[in-house]
């Protein structure tokens, strides 16, 4: 658990690691589309999407092996998608609040402060497990958002 999610795709889960983003792309255009009238966190999703849904296209670099330029991409679209999601969530806070959610504004605020656990999380070695972490949290949101 100290690596990046996305090695999971170099190995015998591959097609499993490539359902999971493809399923959070989908996820989150539909949640865009749901929830179209709030539109800049509504374009914030649909970009987050796009870009969910090309990252198997583009497969990471293998540990200890030089860098390419599909993992370089692969890298790109990740930490774009890594800062834009919880930013959507948190735009989305008082339209959901409106809504009667009562988990998802809350979940949004404690992606955002996983995603600088994160970024702690990688400076002092624990990466791998911080990143599940938001992951789960980014489900969970997707999951009461919805």
């Amino acid at each position: 658990m100290s690596r990046p999610v996305s090695e999971y795709a170099l190995g015998d889960f591959r097609w499993l690691a490539t359902i999971r983003t493809l399923a959070e792309g989908v996820a989150a255009i539909a949640l865009a589309m749901a929830l179209r009238r709030e539109r800049a966190a509504a374009l914030l999703l649909v970009v987050v999407g796009l870009l969910k849904l090309a990252i198997p296209l583009f497969p990471v670099d293998a540990l200890g092996m030089p860098a390419t330029p599909a993992g370089q991409m692969h890298n790109v679209l990740g930490n774009v998608t890594f800062f834009l999601f919880p930013l959507a969530a948190l735009l989305l806070f008082r339209a959901l609040r409106r809504r009667g959610s009562r988990l998802a504004p809350g979940i949004a605020v404690v992606l955002a402060i996983a995603t600088v656990g994160v970024l702690v999380g990688n400076a002092v070695g624990g990466f791998g497990l911080a990143q599940r972490a938001y992951l789960i949290l980014s489900a969970l949101w997707l999951l009461f958002a919805a």
